[in-house]
């Protein structure tokens, strides 16, 4: 069946937030304050330009509130900056997220927002869709933050793994690293999303050699690709330096590299044709990642590997009193990361 396509303009955020470590190579925390109300005050200005620029959807990078903490372990930062990160955390429902979403209100603008969330004594990698009369219209956490992430935040779950149709389309999230694994990205990519949000903290340029390999263009460009044929589905990658996006057949139709000064260039702007359609299929019998595909995955697994579960998918919840305490190690020093 065959849908017309209506122009959705995107705006992608790709400067920092106030305060964050520059440039992106930068492993110095000394004399940065964490502030979640300053972040606020700014996305509400990147949003009210966006929108007068003519923008409907507006995207931030992971972790945008309060900002990305980049180089913890090779800084003294759970000494530092972790209790401080924890008390600048957004809270749903909150006094900063209650300004947040009014201010969406007011301009009228669907918003992808990526935030570090406090809820409890624990602290999620959170992303939300809010339509543009303020609704929530997707909520979910990272399944399994990256490495030592996961000695911050706690784990999200897999019932968070879903697409909504929408006023802009059939839309699906996922964070970073979520973008690597087959656990993830299969059952999303199978709920055939139109319009995909995969939101980095941050991306530096191809070649560029002084940041960590996980934070380079080549690789996360190769990831945007691999689930825009997944899935069929436009991908929008909101970073902070380089961002872009991908139409379903894998071609890049928009960038912008992290050498474009931010105050010429804060935010990424493209129209894209997407089906916005009420009874586009929310699945395919027919494609890679179908039930029928899910189900030779699992009669193909090799049996001589013993079916021992491990400890990866364990569900795993961190404690910000205890993180506070400052009386652990950070798991890993990630892999790639050059010397310090």
């Amino acid at each position: 069946m065959s849908h017309s396509t209506t122009p959705l303009k995107v705006a992608i955020v790709r400067c920092p937030p106030p305060n964050w470590p520059l440039p992106l190579a930068n492993r110095c925390w000394d004399g940065i304050t964490i502030n979640i109300d300053q972040c606020v005050s700014a996305a509400i200005e990147h949003i009210n330009q966006a929108k007068a620029n003519g923008a409907e959807l507006v995207t931030f990078p992971e972790l945008w509130f309060p900002g990305f903490p980049k180089w913890r372990e090779q800084n003294n930062w759970k000494e530092t900056h972790l209790a401080q990160y924890i008390d600048n955390s957004m809270v749903v429902g909150g006094e900063q997220w209650n300004r947040l979403i009014d201010a969406i209100k007011t301009v009228g603008v669907w918003t992808s927002l990526g935030f570090s969330e406090r809820a409890g004594d624990h602290i999620y990698m959170s992303q939300a869709l809010i339509s543009n009369v303020g609704e929530i219209v997707i909520h979910r956490h990272k399944l399994r933050p990256s490495g030592s992430e996961r000695d911050m935040f706690s784990d999200g779950t897999i019932d968070q793994f879903y697409c909504v149709n929408s006023a802009i389309g059939r839309v699906s999230m996922m964070e970073c690293g979520e973008h690597f694994y087959p656990s993830m990205t299969f059952p999303m990519a199978a709920q055939r999303p139109k319009l995909h949000i995969g939101a980095f903290p941050y991306v530096t340029d191809y070649k560029d050699t002084a940041e960590s390999f996980w934070f380079n263009a080549e690789l996360t460009s190769n990831l945007a690709a691999s689930f825009a044929f997944l899935s069929g589905a436009h991908v929008i990658m909101p970073a902070i330096g380089y961002a872009f996006i991908f139409d379903p057949m894998t071609r890049k139709v928009a960038e912008i590299k992290d050498e474009v000064p931010y105050s010429e260039q804060p935010i990424l702007y493209h129209t894209l044709n997407i089906d916005m359609s009420s009874n586009v299929p929310t699945h395919d019998p027919d494609c890679q990642v179908s039930y029928g595909t899910l189900r030779q995955i699992n009669e193909s697994f090799p049996a001589y590997i013993p079916k021992n579960e491990g400890s990866l998918t364990t569900h795993r919840k961190v404690s910000c009193d205890l993180l506070k305490k400052g009386n652990w190690e950070w798991c890993e020093t990630g892999p790639g990361t050059p010397a310090k």
